[in-house]
Parts: C-alpha cells; sequence; structure tokens
C-alpha cells in the first residue's frame, strides 16, 4: 500500500478525487453486471420451467405409458413388416 503520509495536500487532493471517480465508475459498472445478472436469470429460470414442461408427462402420455401393451421381438424384418401392414388395415376397417 502507498504511503500517503509523504504526500503534499494538493497531491492527496488529488489522489481522493481521483479515488473517488474510480470508485463511482465500479459502482456503475457492478450496476450495469448486477442487471446483466438478474436478466440472465430470469432467462435461466425461464428455459427451465420449459424443460420441465416438455419433460413432464400430460395426462394422455401417463395413460398411454399405464396402459401399453409389450411388443413381440421380432426375429426378421419381413415378420416386423408384415405385422405393421396387418395393423394398418385393421386400422382402415
Amino acid at each position: 500500500m502507498t504511503n500517503y503520509n509523504t504526500y503534499s495536500e494538493r497531491k492527496l487532493q488529488g489522489e481522493l478525487n481521483a479515488t473517488r471517480i474510480a470508485i463511482s465508475k465500479l459502482q456503475s459498472e457492478k450496476a450495469k453486471l448486477d442487471k446483466k445478472i438478474e436478466k440472465t436469470t430470469q432467462k435461466e429460470n425461464a428455459i427451465k420451467q420449459a424443460l420441465m414442461q416438455r419433460l413432464t408427462p400430460n395426462d394422455e402420455t401417463a395413460y398411454a405409458l399405464k396402459n401399453a401393451k409389450s411388443l413381440p421381438e421380432y426375429t426378421s424384418h419381413e415378420q416386423l413388416l408384415r405385422d405393421v401392414m396387418a395393423e394398418i388395415e385393421a386400422e382402415k376397417e
């Protein structure tokens, strides 16, 4: 730290004014950063909320999961294709 005891009164006044200006500038920058942090935090919270809504199953999804049927394991592509085509035909009727 600087020893200000050796400074003249005029130099001390100059240093005091310069220090006050520096403090004022830093406080202004801090206020801007605080606002930026607040806006970014609000954005983060909005994103989290949107993700929660997407990841939380709605009633339709919950019902589908609760009443899901287990699918058979297919050993060939042809077998799967045959079953899918039969299911499509059944839905048409």
